[in-house]
């Protein structure tokens, strides 16, 4: 199929949109499942807590790396195509997992799907965005990332069920065959727009083509949000050990049915409501989750965690995310795709080695209270914002 969308259509559930849907869902589940099963399968090669670690990150370090050169794929790419290559290459690099003989080889072709998979999701991404009308922007991109939270939910148990039922070789299999499925999955897409350039000369590339500059702050923001989840999915079952909790695996369950409830409930009022006022308020339930998780003195404190956190997290990237895309040109969607998740990326990789050293020098209480001050800086910014604008507003009507 190799029509156009409609850039005026009214309804998010176009058929493109939905395809889109299934593709994000399927390749963040293929991407997930791994995670659990890869340190394991590497120990047949080494012991080395260190080189497991290095297994473990490299493909955050590739994928936050190829994040601006993903953005001139989205931007000016036939994305239908990229999106079918690029599965293509992870469902290759799936069977080269099962064929590897040194965790050296492991972390090399983990490093391969790094790069291939921040093209592909930031291409897939971007084109939801374009799949969906301006008016529903927020719903959209909160249906994106819910399609891909639900998969990731029951990933993990899939992954290590597959692998201890059927061996690994079965296992690296079925993850291939997953982005097999998604590139048929879009060789029934419809072709998204690639609107035409008209601020420079076609192929000469700037750094504003690989970053959305102007939006800057939010990805910070969207930084401070996902730090605060990072922290708490790396280091809770590690604090529950210090203080005598159990059953710590109950937190992810209720945060993953809270996440996902607001997604579905509320998904709508992201376009209803200011987008500041929503990122207030989001900020201000995270920092309430992360005093209480680190004030916890039973497991109900970490339910109520899980709760606040769940809504605050739920309602805050997407409306992030959205606002981002109305702040730079429709040609330049995949450049503020891309610095999106270059914000969402960096909260994987940088704040879990700051909480650890926080941790292990003054505990886990400290750390978590800790990561309250980027919310707070949160809040002063977008109050800040909220501020200058309504200056701005008076000015011109003046």
């Amino acid at each position: 199929m190799d029509g156009s969308i409609d850039s005026q259509t009214t309804k998010v559930w176009n058929r493109t949109f939905v395809l889109l849907l299934v593709i994000n869902g399927v390749q963040s589940m293929g991407f997930q499942i791994l995670v659990p099963n890869l340190p394991v399968y590497a120990l047949r090669f080494t012991t080395s807590e260190t080189l497991l670690g290095v297994l473990g990150a490299s493909i955050a370090f590739s994928a936050l790396f190829a994040r601006p050169f993903a953005a001139l794929f989205a931007d000016r790419g036939n994305r239908k195509l990229i999106i079918i290559i690029g599965q293509v290459g992870m469902a290759a690099t799936g069977l080269c997992l099962m064929l590897a003989t040194s965790v050296f080889q492991l972390i090399v072709f983990r490093l391969i799907q790094g790069l291939l998979f921040s093209v592909v999701s930031t291409t897939v991404f971007a084109s939801g965005i374009i799949s969906t009308p301006k008016a529903k922007l927020g719903y959209g991109v909160s249906m994106l990332s819910l399609s891909g939270i639900g998969c990731q939910a029951v990933a993990p148990a899939l992954g290590i069920f597959m692998a201890d039922k059927y061996g690994y070789n079965i296992f690296f299999i079925f993850v291939s065959m997953m982005s097999v499925a998604s590139g048929i999955v879009a060789l029934f897409m419809d072709r998204t727009p690639v609107p035409e350039r008209k601020e420079k000369p076609k192929g000469k590339v700037t750094i504003r083509d690989m970053i959305a500059l102007e939006v800057i702050n939010q990805m910070l923001l969207l930084l401070f949000f996902t730090s605060a989840t990072s922290i708490i999915n790396n280091f809770l079952l590690l604090y529950g050990n210090t203080v005598g909790f159990t059953g710590m695996g109950r937190y992810f369950t209720i945060f993953a049915i809270v996440l996902i409830a607001t997604r579905l409930i509320g998904g709508s009022l992201l376009d209803r409501y200011n987008y500041g006022n929503i990122t207030l308020v989001s900020a201000a339930l995270c920092i309430a989750g992360l005093l209480t998780l680190a004030n916890a003195q039973t497991f109900t404190y970490l339910i109520v965690t899980a709760i606040v956190m769940g809504i605050g997290y739920g309602y805050s990237n997407p409306t992030i995310q959205a606002e981002m895309v109305r702040r730079v040109g429709p040609d330049r969607v995949g450049a503020a795709t891309a610095t999106a998740y270059i914000g969402m990326d960096t909260a994987y990789v940088i704040p879990p080695i700051i909480m650890g050293m926080i941790a292990e020098n003054k505990g886990y209480r400290l750390g978590f209270s800790a990561f309250c001050l980027p919310l707070v800086a949160a809040i002063i910014f977008i109050l800040y914002e909220k501020n200058q604008m309504k200056h701005c507003k008076e000015s011109r009507n003046k």
